[in-house]
């Protein structure tokens, strides 16, 4: 069995007993200074602010003196990822569109002159080389450089230093 209700009556019903009366001013005065006190409990007085603040400086100081080398790297990697971010110039477009036009054509001429093989083979030698400068010394081997193995590099000439 339902019961009807009249539609004036129907905030009354939904609010029950005692819930829909109003607080009274200082009620709701009292429940902001708890609310007030209750942030208050959970924020650093302004001596515990200060004291982070001087270990914060402390600790940057530190970091600058012992790891220039990495807040370097940081700054230069955080200025490459903002400058890939922002969208390139129609100078820079410009540019790149004749590069790319010339290494085409250069790319064509070596390919219909059969010279495309010799200049992938001497440019893969020089990548080589430059790259195993540093385990080897300078010193350049005689023998020639294998082809690319299916990850791009090539076989037996890791990053391993050898000795």
């Amino acid at each position: 069995m339902t019961r009807k209700t009249n539609p004036g009556d129907a905030p009354q019903a939904r609010r029950g007993a005692g819930a829909g009366q109003a607080l009274s001013a200082p009620h709701r005065a009292e429940k902001r200074w708890k609310a007030g006190d209750a942030i208050k409990d959970r924020l650093p007085t302004r001596e515990q602010t200060r004291a982070r603040a001087d270990q914060l400086r402390a600790w940057t100081r530190r970091t600058v003196r012992e790891h220039p080398l990495g807040l370097g790297l940081g700054a230069l990697a955080l200025g490459f990822l903002s400058a890939s971010l922002l969208p390139s110039t129609q100078a820079e477009q410009r540019a790149y569109g004749r590069a790319a036009g010339r290494m085409r054509k250069l790319a064509d001429e070596l390919e219909q002159s059969g010279q495309l093989d010799e200049a992938l083979s001497s440019l893969r030698r020089a990548a080589v080389t430059t790259a195993t400068e540093p385990w080897t010394g300078g010193d350049t081997r005689d023998d020639p450089v294998p082809a690319p193995g299916p990850r791009g590099h090539a076989p037996g000439r890791g990053g391993r230093r050898r000795g």
